[in-house]
């Protein structure tokens, strides 16, 4: 081994270079077979569809471990501008959260409000979040909005899921 080899080997085994590498290995990647591309590409077609009374909605169910989290973020950084602190206006086409873990329409506005770094009282009426979210989503031109774990609404009695649904309902309108 000569001494360039020697060099390039301690510096590969150094323990910060040891570290990054494992951090690299342990990342989340989306892999992109075709099936996850075709529902990608469904999801996608959403943000070209023209606005109406009724918006349409797609629900990704599947198994555990499956991908759909990591799809669903694939979608989220492809549909987003790059951060550009010199931009005239902020945009964010897709607006994307975790599904609080028990129906509430309160808490729902609540997770997108902090999604959007929007900083709320917590005695905040819902009429009020409401308002907010629809003033700052057009702002944002805001086109697609995932929820993801949408499970957890099962948590909730029947009224608060129902409760929950209409919120969605509301706000996609």
């Amino acid at each position: 081994m000569s001494d360039a080899d020697s060099v390039a080997a301690d510096s590969r085994d150094s323990p910060e270079n040891r570290t990054a590498r494992i951090r690299e290995i342990k990342r989340s990647v989306w892999i992109g077979y075709s099936r996850a591309q075709a529902i990608r590409a469904e999801i996608e077609a959403l943000l070209e569809h023209p606005t109406t009374h009724r918006m349409p909605n797609i629900a990704l169910i599947a198994d555990t471990n499956n991908g759909k989290t990591m799809l669903l973020e694939s979608v989220f950084r492809r549909n987003n501008p790059k951060d550009d602190p010199n931009a005239e206006k902020a945009i964010l086409t897709v607006v994307k959260i975790e599904t609080p873990p028990s129906p509430s329409e309160g808490r729902l506005y609540t997770a997108l409000l902090e999604a959007l770094c929007s900083a709320q009282s917590p005695r905040e009426p819902e009429d009020s979040k409401l308002r907010r979210l629809r003033i700052i989503l057009t702002h944002l031109e805001t086109k697609l909005l995932i929820l993801d774990d949408f499970f957890n609404i099962g948590a909730g009695t029947p009224t608060q899921r129902r409760k929950f649904l209409n919120a969605l309902r509301n706000l996609s309108n």
